[in-house]
């Protein structure tokens, strides 16, 4: 089973950049640039362990910017180089026992959960993968004089970005090997010295690294996430039972509620709402309740389609809001396990979903309890 970890440097004092902080403690669009790159990583499915590297002077502004999660460990203090605080991260994740792991500057904030997937993707096949965009300018020599010497060919020749991914043993025997050399100006440099295969896969133009402040000045939309909402709302009529599911928890009761499914009506807006974030029709069209082999299906299929669906074209959920109406059955006392529930089929913190209740004061056939209606929203970023 992979296990695939990520380094990310920052400990860094970006003195280029010209500020009383380091950069990566700057703010963008109202978060700490480090914040960002974090958040990328943590929010994608494969990625199991994440430690950052750190300068030692930074602890407590790494402290006001990043917050606990689970996949995310004791940040690591850098050493004098970049390459020495690579090797620290290296050695800090070796009871964790990764198979691969990935390091990626604490600078590029606009890494896209698709460029991490390339990579891993390309880790597949050989012990190293990095994203790299190809030149497109013409190329000079010069000699020291400062005249040019020679026109360089072009069409080999790659601009390398991160996160840059390795087979997490043979980067660690490298790092090892060429601990008391510090000529090397990225990851796969090391990677290529001990003769191990490393292939590239497409970067993005977005990726940027931000090193001087003008380079925030080179933002552009490429660059701003594009996010979406989509909107889910679905009704069911409550009829005398044992009970219904709701957000994949089951509330016992003398009520059920009537569909063909498990009639998971929670659920069954959350779906709605992440087929709306994508375009991508709604719940009747991908499971149509005439198909006799959803007869009684666990909803969370509903909701895992559309979530496979959804990373398909790129997008990370962000945040998800969700409110119960109706006058029964009570749904305060489950509230911790709606939000647990949550937690694990979409793989994201609590402090991004949003589960209410109210009531519509009596009125209608919901006030008169004859059903519940759900109305849900999801954020989805690109």
């Amino acid at each position: 089973m992979l296990r695939t970890a990520v380094v990310i440097v920052a400990g860094g004092s970006g003195n280029r950049f010209g500020s009383e902080i380091p950069k990566q403690y700057n703010f963008l669009d109202g978060k700490p640039i480090l914040q960002r790159t974090v958040e990328q990583f943590l929010a994608h499915p494969q990625i199991t362990d994440v430690i950052v590297v750190i300068g030692e002077e930074d602890q407590g502004r790494y402290a006001d910017c990043i917050k606990d999660h689970p996949k995310l460990h004791t940040p690591v203090i850098g050493g004098a180089t970049r390459q020495l605080s690579v090797f620290k991260g290296l050695k800090a994740l070796e009871t964790l026992a990764p198979t691969h792991v990935l390091v990626h500057d604490g600078a590029r904030p606009f890494v896209s959960l698709t460029l991490i997937d390339h990579v891993i993707e390309g880790l597949k096949a050989v012990g190293g993968c990095i994203p790299a965009l190809p030149v497109h300018e013409t190329v000079k020599r010069t000699a020291k004089d400062g005249y040019i010497e020679a026109t360089i060919q072009r069409e080999q020749l790659w601009l390398a970005q991160t996160p840059q991914g390795f087979n997490y043993q043979l980067l660690l025997k490298a790092y090892e090997t060429f601990q008391h050399e510090d000529h090397f100006t990225d990851d796969a440099s090391l990677f290529e010295a001990l003769r191990l295969p490393v292939t590239i896969c497409p970067g993005e133009v977005a990726n940027i690294k931000i090193t001087y402040k003008e380079d925030l000045k080179k933002i552009t939309l490429a660059a701003i996430p594009d996010v979406r909402v989509g909107n889910g709302f679905d009704v069911h009529e409550l009829v005398p039972g044992d009970g219904m599911m709701i957000l994949g928890v089951m509330i016992p009761g003398s009520l059920s509620l009537k569909g063909h499914s498990d009639a998971d009506v929670a659920l069954h807006s959350l779906t709605d709402a992440i087929f709306g974030a994508i375009g991508d029709g709604d719940i009747g069209v991908h499971f149509p309740p005439t198909d006799v082999q959803w007869r009684g299906a666990d909803s969370s299929k509903f909701l895992t389609y559309a979530l496979e669906r959804m990373r398909e074209r790129g997008g990370r959920l962000n945040h998800v809001d969700i409110t119960l109406i109706g006058e029964k059955p009570k749904f305060s006392p489950y509230r911790e396990q709606f939000l647990a529930s949550l937690e694990t089929y979409l793989g994201i913190g609590r402090d991004r979903i949003g589960v209410k209740a109210t009531t519509t004061e009596k009125l209608g056939f919901l006030g008169r309890g004859e059903g519940l209606a759900v109305q849900a929203t999801a954020t989805v970023i690109f």
